[in-house]
């Protein structure tokens, strides 16, 4: 719960211990300390979570509260030498638990939580799925075109090879024939012809359509994709900044440890010393009390000085220790913070190959419409040519002989699609 709001009486001594009455789930008060230069420090003028010692380039500092939280202010230096005034609001990141003022180690933590990869996930998907119906809706767009233009086609070749049998028959009336073949020949290879530049178009368009989603969908997604892979590359940077700054305050603390407790034993020497001496004075004191007695005294006064060494020297010890659990359990959610940003990278560096290998598919897609068109921009000149040939069959030709000979000439590309013309199996491709 937030501490503030459960708490009164709250204070900041000088070196910067910050002390409240928190409530206990009960409703009981329980007085509470914490230490605040053991996780924020001062960068350059600013309060600094995750780092110490924020007093030793602080002045002024003092604890206000509001309706909704406690702020802490103080005049911060920089690195220049000014001073700077800053501020931190320290509900943040401190609440009280049960009673105690607790440190939430979490707000410590930089981190891209795994809905953020998750979303990522769907979003590369519905790229891709949107990419194969896009891909699924050209090929049936064409296959559907030019199914029903080759039929027109197809029925075009068909009316020359009944004229080319009618001609053949020599009951028939050649004039009438003529004309009348002429007028029906150039309609069907209009219409053929028609249908064909609407497949023509349809291609044309179906490129269009590839290179738009290029730059809008697949190109948000790809840009969405590297923006997260910085995101988590940053994580990791300050996730590795951070570890390496918590083994050294871990280390630091234990130094002092070892330093405040070995002062501690000594302290606790020298005031049994000053205890052993304070008793023998005092026994010495009846015999010649007025040698002993001051010697008594002043030996119970250090006996007293050496005890209130010794305590506060223990009061160090515990306090950094204190500093140092907290310091461990922050390392150790630091750890768990780099092993989940390793694998959202591995997540991401996944989703970047996909949408590589996605590009490059729609790349070799639209390079295979490109050769298409081309190839169906033959095949236009030369379903011209043929209707050209079988019109002037009939309007120009002076034999029956001669009208045979462009007929057939005409007849030849349907002979080349029967036989496996390009575009033929570059629509089945």
């Amino acid at each position: 719960m937030s501490f503030s709001k459960s708490s009164h009486t709250i204070t900041l001594s000088s070196d910067s211990f910050l002390s409240a009455k928190c409530r206990t789930c009960d409703g009981e008060w329980h007085e509470s300390t914490i230490r605040l230069n053991d996780f924020l420090g001062n960068e350059d003028g600013a309060f600094q979570l995750g780092d110490r010692d924020f007093s030793l380039t602080a002045k002024d500092a003092v604890v206000e509260q509001t309706e909704d939280c406690t702020v802490l202010k103080a005049c911060l230096r920089k690195r220049d030498g000014t001073w700077q005034d800053a501020s931190v609001e320290l509900d943040a990141f401190i609440s009280n638990q049960n009673g105690e003022l607790c440190l939430e180690i979490d707000v410590f933590l930089p981190s891209i939580s795994e809905g953020i990869t998750q979303e990522l996930q769907t979003l590369v998907t519905k790229c891709e799925a949107s990419a194969r119906e896009l891909q699924a809706g050209i090929r049936n767009s064409i296959t559907e075109g030019t199914s029903s233009a080759f039929s027109s086609i197809s029925y075009a070749f068909q009316g020359i090879e009944d004229t080319q049998h009618a001609l053949r028959d020599a009951r028939v009336d050649i004039t009438h024939t003529i004309q009348h073949q002429a007028i029906f020949i150039n309609t069907l290879f209009m219409k053929s012809m028609k249908e064909w530049t609407i497949v023509e178009d349809a291609v044309a368009a179906s490129s269009q359509r590839v290179k738009e989603f290029q730059h809008t969908q697949l190109h948000d997604a790809t840009m969405e994709v590297e923006r997260t892979e910085q995101k988590i590359s940053a994580q990791i940077k300050e996730t590795q900044r951070r570890r390496t700054r918590t083994e050294e305050q871990i280390k630091s603390l234990q130094k002092q440890i070892d330093l405040n407790e070995e002062a501690h034993k000594a302290a606790e020497e020298q005031a049994e010393a000053a205890n052993g001496r304070t008793i023998g004075y005092s026994i010495a004191s009846v015999i010649l009390p007025f040698i002993f007695i001051p010697l008594a005294v002043s030996a119970a006064g250090e006996r007293e000085d050496w005890g209130k060494r010794k305590d506060g020297f223990r009061r160090k010890v515990n306090e950094a220790r204190m500093a140092q659990g907290t310091q461990i359990q922050l390392l150790q959610r630091l750890e768990e913070g780099m092993e989940e940003a390793e694998r959202s990278k591995e997540k991401c560096l996944a989703l970047r190959r996909q949408t590589e290998r996605l590009t490059e598919d729609l790349n070799h897609f639209e390079a295979g419409i490109h050769e298409l068109k081309k190839s169906m921009t033959v095949f236009s000149l030369s379903l011209r040519r043929a209707e050209t040939s079988a019109v002037t069959a009939f309007q120009y030709s002076q034999t029956l002989e001669e009208g045979r000979a462009i007929l057939n000439d005409a007849l030849r590309l349907k002979s080349e699609l029967s036989e496996g013309h390009k575009l033929q199996r570059m629509l089945e491709i």
